[in-house]
């Protein structure tokens, strides 16, 4: 089948590098490349970097509901289009573009963490797994019907990075009998209805580390927030970002420095939390060892 591709980020190219080997993909669909820095350079996505060493049409709209973008995707006479981490709501004149529908690829367990953030959320809510759902697109946000589904464990140590290139490995694993159902005329199964947490998008209060939670919670919501953008504390008014959270035992003030030689122990509202690396405002990401050596941080302080 002659296929589109619509994704954007990492989570992304991974989909897009099977599908690009095993598939005719005749189009990608990505979001336009981003001006960054002081002087606003525009900066090619990863996306369009691996299209141009492809050779793969890459296509860029500032709205891919937009009625040129439609028509253009119409042109291509598409039967299916797969769609990763887009973050678009897609419009039903767009939806019915494609014979064999539009293939969501949603890293979780649907109706579980519905959302722009679910890998995020599924880590911060301190589940002991999550998965990959592929899902037919329909007019209401994550509701379409399920062509396939696979759990995964969420480990101790996951952090988003982590936890996201599993699912992208998974879901590519996932794609060939899925695809293959489609072509068969399989329309999947509805979604069970029932009410579940929607994994919101970021909010800048969301990289606030919160000493008056339990260890095991700060764990989880610090490694869901790793190694991009970070959870930080805050030092005589200026950040330090803190990774790599392990619960250990270790009793004190809320935000209460335990141990600062060789390595650094902090306390929380139940046990503490030991972290492999350090970086202050400004500065570069260090091993805690380093980060320590600076004299920055004593035994007693209280963040």
């Amino acid at each position: 089948m002659k296929t589109i591709f619509i994704g954007s980020g990492n989570f992304a190219k991974t989909i897009l590098e099977f599908l690009s080997e095993n598939h005719e993909v005749c189009l990608v669909v990505t979001r336009p490349d981003a001006k960054k820095g002081r002087g606003q350079k525009v900066v090619s996505s990863v996306i369009s970097e691996f299209c141009a060493s492809k050779n793969i049409p890459c296509y860029s709209p500032e709205s891919i509901n937009s009625d040129e973008p439609v028509e253009t995707l119409k042109n291509t006479s598409a039967d299916i289009a797969v769609l990763a981490s887009y973050s678009e709501i897609l419009s039903p004149q767009l939806i019915d573009v494609f014979p064999k529908g539009i293939l969501n690829i949603h890293p979780s367990l649907l109706p579980k963490y519905r959302g722009a953030e679910p890998i995020r959320w599924a880590i911060r809510k301190c589940e002991k797994e999550t998965g990959v759902s592929l899902m037919l697109i329909s007019s209401r946000l994550d509701r379409g019907n399920i062509i396939a589904s696979e759990a995964i464990a969420i480990e101790g140590t996951d952090d988003f990075g982590s936890l996201a290139e599993k699912l992208a490995i998974l879901s590519v694993s996932m794609l060939p009998g899925a695809i293959e159902k489609l072509e068969q005329g399989f329309e999947g199964e509805p979604q069970p209805q029932e009410k579940t947490f929607y994994a919101r998008r970021l909010r800048p209060e969301d990289e606030i580390i919160n000493w008056n939670k339990t260890a095991f919670e700060l764990s989880c919501h610090i490694r869901s927030m790793s190694p991009d953008p970070g959870c930080y504390t805050v030092l005589d008014g200026k950040r330090i970002k803190l990774f790599g959270p392990k619960v250990v035992e270790g009793n004190g003030q809320p935000g209460e420095v335990l141990v600062s030689k060789k390595t650094l122990i902090i306390a929380c509202k139940e046990g503490a939390l030991e972290f492999a690396k350090c970086q202050k405002e400004g500065g570069k990401l260090l091993d805690t060892r380093d980060f320590l050596a600076s004299g920055l941080i004593r035994q007693g302080l209280v963040f």
